[in-house]
């Protein structure tokens, strides 16, 4: 999925060979969209839905999106991408961290205000975030399905082959703010309490 015409048409042809030959591949299929309008008109469902932040990193150290709306970012937008899933899909989202967390720390709440949405009341089972080895970006994995003990240990040891501290673990508390947000019984008392402003967002206040 890429919004940017102009460059899907650069990978597909002078730029190809740069990318890996990606487009060229069978299995893959390069949609020209804005990716929640399309999750909106399609009923497929998926294994993987991916998101590796998608703003100017400049532009957002500079404070420039403060005043900014984004329909991807919000609850609503999470529990589309969750109903889009297949079965056993994952939902992921790559973000940077920050010391104190803020950015994905919000992004952790946005997420488990969706999977609530869906009736799921304890959405720290059904959450695993994983951070860069130099703990500056993080990986969120988000499922309807809690996740089992063989994933999860699985994921322990592929983490700790490549030295990715685990933020969130589903099933076994993890001495961060993370896993002390997900786990809170009072999620709203630990956003009114926090140093920096990481309500769950929604559609009808979207400036993440």
């Amino acid at each position: 999925m890429e919004l940017n015409s102009d460059l899907v048409k650069l990978i597909e042809s002078t730029h190809s060979e740069f990318v890996g030959n990606l487009s060229s591949d069978p299995n893959t299929h390069i949609i020209v969209d804005e990716g929640r309008s399309f999750m909106i008109r399609t009923s497929e469902n998926y294994d993987i839905i991916q998101g590796i932040g998608l703003d100017n990193f400049a532009a957002l150290n500079g404070g420039a999106y403060v005043l900014s709306e984004s329909y991807l970012y919000t609850v609503d937008a999470i529990e589309l991408a969750l109903s889009r899933l297949a079965p056993n899909g994952v939902f992921s989202w790559t973000r940077t961290v920050y010391t104190p967390p803020r950015e994905m720390l919000r992004l952790s709440g946005v997420v488990a205000e969706a999977l609530r949405r869906k009736g799921i009341e304890d959405p720290s089972a059904h959450i695993l975030i994983v951070a860069s080895e130099d703990g500056a970006y993080a990986t969120l994995l988000a499922s309807n399905q809690p996740f089992d003990e063989n994933i999860v240990s699985e994921f322990r040891k592929w983490a700790a082959e490549n030295r990715f501290p685990i933020l969130h673990d589903p099933l076994l508390p993890v001495d961060t703010l993370f896993s002390e947000y997900l786990l809170s019984d009072s999620p709203r008392a630990f956003e009114e309490a926090y140093s920096f402003n990481i309500f769950p967002v929604t559609d009808n206040n979207p400036f993440f």
